[in-house]
């Protein structure tokens, strides 16, 4: 279970401030985040899964505020993919995914955690590579780890900033359709339009700080698309185009 609650929630950095009000995610829902460079995305991302504390407000997973979690509890409950991740130690993509069972170890990984990390491999198409160096891969397979590691983590919550970044199209896809098919709770930010409405439950769009759009992708229109991204769109049957 995964049902995510948040209220009154402000946290200002100089001249930004993100203001959600109510915001509640069920069990089980896939959310896409959108909104153009610095409307937010990220900010919001670290606060609900607790990366981010300099904020008023209330943040409950399951009915348990985020900031009185121990951290293992905490990391069994939900994952984060940051936009951007820094490897300090050469490891193999194997060590590097097997981690990701940390949260669930009592200080040793066991043969389960070693079986359940190479499934995760062979599902992303990673065994290939496993003994592999993280600092010998390209850019699309050090995402594709990442990702995989934090799926590794299990939690009942996965948040992911942008994590399609440096993937090409088939292994974004392969990823989307993962993701709409798992029983676990998905919030992504995702800067493409159609891909939201076509693998996602919800959408959450951001400017300036504030959420100016919360539904179902069938009542997403182009005027709310205008208002977020400063630029015109035509819908085209399922799919939002550049007008």
């Amino acid at each position: 279970m995964a049902k995510l609650e948040v209220f009154n929630l402000k946290l200002k950095r100089n001249r930004f401030e993100l203001s959600v009000d109510r915001l509640v995610i069920e069990n089980t829902e896939k959310i896409a985040v959108l909104g153009e460079n610095g409307s937010g995305k990220t900010t919001l991302l670290e606060v609900i899964s607790g990366n981010l504390k300099d904020y008023s407000g209330n943040v409950l997973i399951d009915g348990s505020d985020i900031e009185q979690l121990k951290k293992k509890t905490k990391a069994r409950m939900v994952s984060f993919l940051p936009q951007f991740t820094d490897v300090l130690f050469s490891q193999t993509v194997y060590e590097l995914v097997l981690l990701g069972r940390y949260p669930h170890s009592s200080g040793y990984f066991t043969e389960q955690d070693k079986k359940k990390t190479l499934e995760v491999l062979e599902e992303f198409g990673l065994l290939d590579i496993k003994d592999v160096g993280y600092f010998e891969l390209s850019g699309g397979q050090k995402r594709r780890v990442m990702i995989a590691r934090t799926v590794n983590q299990d939690a009942a919550l996965s948040i992911f900033d942008e994590p399609f970044a440096n993937l090409d199209i088939k292994h974004s896809l392969s990823i989307l359709n993962r993701m709409s098919l798992t029983k676990k709770t998905i919030i992504a930010s995702i800067h493409d339009v159609n891909l939201a409405v076509a693998f996602f439950d919800r959408i959450i769009i951001l400017k300036n700080g504030s959420i100016i759009f919360l539904g179902k992708p069938l009542d997403l229109n182009t005027e709310v698309l205008h208002e977020a991204f400063g630029v015109d769109f035509k819908s085209c049957s399922d799919r939002f185009v550049f007008a």
